[in-house]
């Protein structure tokens, strides 16, 4: 039986959200760079880890998502997406490196929202160091069309829906789906 000789120590580097771009932007009252993500769903996270110290058996990692409290030491944070990734760091400088997806359909835009990793010990997740951590926010919502106006050059030309064009004669065409004039037309 291996004894307990307390909690395993991490050290975090490079900890990235993949093809985000990023800005300078005031967060929790300090400037702070901030990671832009397009898909809530979709958030690829990379680290590196290494094992400081002598004890082994960490076998699962989890990116976590959370909103942060800028004003509290309280260190209880209420977790919103985490995706995990199992390894196993042995021995004192063991190093790995961490590549993930996390999905969190609970954030919204126009809030910041905290990354960082964990590890499984016993039956809890603790922080690698929360103060190594990102912070990242949805990309501005796309506008909508406010209105459309009709080609005033429209052609009255017909085409399928791989976009072959089949001529001006709707009466010759078998029934089917079409698009004339940027509009879809269905002939029974």
């Amino acid at each position: 039986m291996h004894p307990n000789a307390g909690q395993p120590r991490i050290t975090l580097s490079d900890l990235t959200i993949e093809g985000a771009s990023t800005t300078v932007e005031e967060v929790g009252g300090t400037e702070r760079t901030v990671y832009v993500v397009d898909n809530k769903l979709d958030i690829p996270v990379k680290a590196s880890c290494k094992l400081i110290g002598t004890i082994p058996f960490v076998y699962s990692m989890q990116a976590c998502v959370f909103v942060p409290d800028w004003t509290s030491e309280e260190g209880t944070y209420e977790i919103l997406g985490s995706a995990g990734y199992p390894f196993f760091l042995s021995r004192n400088g063991t190093s790995h490196s961490f590549s993930t997806t996390v999905a969190s359909p609970f954030i919204e835009h126009g809030q910041h929202y905290m990354l960082t990793l964990a590890y499984m010990f016993g039956s809890n997740y603790v922080p690698v160091n929360i103060n190594n951590h990102l912070v990242f926010r949805l990309a501005d919502e796309s506008s909508s069309v406010e209105s459309v106006t009709a080609d005033p050059d429209a052609t009255g030309l017909i085409y399928n829906l791989q976009g072959i064009c089949l001529g001006s004669d709707f009466d010759a065409l078998p029934c089917g789906l079409y698009i004339r004039d940027g509009h879809k037309i269905f002939k029974r």
